[in-house]
């Protein structure tokens, strides 16, 4: 279920995006001799030590390591945590081991980190746990190691959308999809509407999700939804979203 999808899916599936810029440099040619230099001393003279350019590392990668939990004490064993480097578009998906994750990235990075809920599980499982939730937004990251976190998710809320037209009837077989505010997502090819407009996974017999926050329903398009509607969850609700039947070519 989880799948990665920037407006740059994830759900859909694992995206492991991809992707860079060159300084320009310029060279002094300009030439000044010293009148009383003799050969041998201007052959020996050295280079001088290059000045750090500030905020640059001088190491050749960075290790970061995190600590995840649930603010219910659900175990989120399993479950991933991905995390998109901002300044490489670089994809990451990684199982929440012990509590914990570990993850080589390069120095001097900004990166956006979001929880996902284990895409081989159904999604009703596990009560209270969110199906996908933003951790941090360009987090800046340097040195050979560096700790991030710890986080904590928050409680997450059975959550129902329901999908309808205009005229106030269900659209049935209706694509959705979810992003988070750092702009990680899910796909829409792993969620629908059943014959009454209301949202699940594609194969589960029950509707509904679980969501903590704030949340953007997207859908209606395979290759990337339209923004549908912002919700913020904060207890157990129910969502109704209109649609144009001729917009969507339903």
């Amino acid at each position: 279920m989880s799948g990665c999808l920037r407006l740059t899916e994830s759900s859909g599936d694992d995206s492991t995006p991809n992707t860079e810029a060159s300084t320009p440099t310029s060279e002094d040619t300009s030439v000044v001799e010293s009148p009383t230099a003799t050969p041998e001393e201007t052959s020996s003279t050295e280079s001088p030590t290059p000045t750090p350019t500030p905020g640059e590392s001088s190491a050749e990668y960075t290790v970061v390591q995190g600590s995840v939990s649930s603010e219910v004490g659900v175990s989120l064993e399993g479950h991933q945590v991905e995390i998109y480097n901002v300044s490489n578009r670089e994809f990451y998906k990684l199982s929440i081991d012990d509590g914990g994750f570990v993850q080589t990235v390069d120095p001097d990075s900004s990166l956006d980190l979001t929880f996902f809920y284990e895409r081989d599980r159904d999604a009703t499982d596990v009560e209270n746990v969110p199906l996908l939730y933003s951790l941090a937004e360009e987090l800046s990251v340097s040195g050979t190691e560096q700790e991030i976190g710890p986080f904590t998710i928050p409680r997450a809320y059975r959550t129902e959308i329901r999908i309808v037209d205009s005229d106030g009837n269900p659209v049935e077989d209706f694509p959705i999809e979810f992003r988070c505010p750092n702009g990680s997502g899910t796909g829409v090819r792993d969620f629908t509407t059943d014959a009454d407009g209301y949202g699940k996974i594609v194969g589960a017999s029950q509707t509904g999700f679980y969501f903590a926050g704030d949340i953007t329903v997207e859908g209606g398009e395979d290759d990337g939804g339209r923004d549908l509607r912002e919700i913020t969850v904060t207890q157990e609700s129910e969502y109704s979203v209109t649609v144009i039947r001729d917009r969507y070519d339903l």
